[in-house]
């Protein structure tokens, strides 16, 4: 992974520090230092940028027919039992098990917003389009997060690094409902994701 090696680069790792203390993202160096790891620190120094009493909610595994995709987790500032995830900031980042199209996650990515009747079809589209523009395509170890902030929209990460902006809130809303709407189709992981179920 490109964050890993470039933490290895003396001169790097002093760019990628001064760059995200710049930014004000300052967690960054203690996380490294806390966890140990560069895996680690993505999911530290992304959730802390925007949530500095972040912890995380849980985490599941997506399979389809028994054929892993990814795993998730979901990192918050809220309890279980007091997250709305249409106005609380949160974190959810896919560890993907495989390689996908960027433009196929984008298609199925509106398919599961239309199946939660969000939408219609010519927003659908437009929706579908600023997807298939920031999707990146994935490969086996990828980390693929989005970073939401109620009222603005979110962020979306690529192995820590930013690779898109949503600025409409409702296709921003629309798109982590796939996850953690009520009415998603995979609601047990959910139930995971949230922390409601063990």
């Amino acid at each position: 992974m490109w964050f890993s090696s470039t933490l290895k680069n003396p001169r790097l790792k002093h760019f990628v520090f001064a760059t995200a203390l710049a930014l004000g993202v300052a967690p960054l160096q203690t996380a490294l230092a806390q966890q140990g790891t560069a895996e680690a620190a993505v999911l530290s120094t992304a959730a802390a940028a925007a949530l500095p009493n972040a912890k995380k909610m849980g985490e599941a595994t997506m399979r389809w027919f028994g054929l892993k995709l990814y795993d998730c987790q979901l990192w918050s500032e809220k309890a279980p039992g007091q997250f709305n995830f249409k106005t609380d900031k949160h974190y959810l980042e896919l560890v993907y098990a495989r390689n996908f199209d960027g433009e196929k996650i984008a298609e199925k990515s509106r398919e599961e917003i239309e199946n939660q009747g969000v939408g219609k079809s010519a927003q659908l589209d437009q929706w579908q389009k600023k997807l298939t523009e920031i999707i990146p395509n994935v490969n086996k170890g990828t980390r693929l997060a989005a970073l939401y902030v109620p009222g603005k929209g979110m962020s979306l990460l690529k192995d820590g690094l930013p690779v898109g902006e949503v600025s409409d809130p409702e296709l921003a809303s629309a798109f982590m409902g796939i996850w953690l709407d009520p009415k998603t189709s995979e609601p047990v992981l959910r139930e995971k994701l949230i922390g409601l179920k063990k």
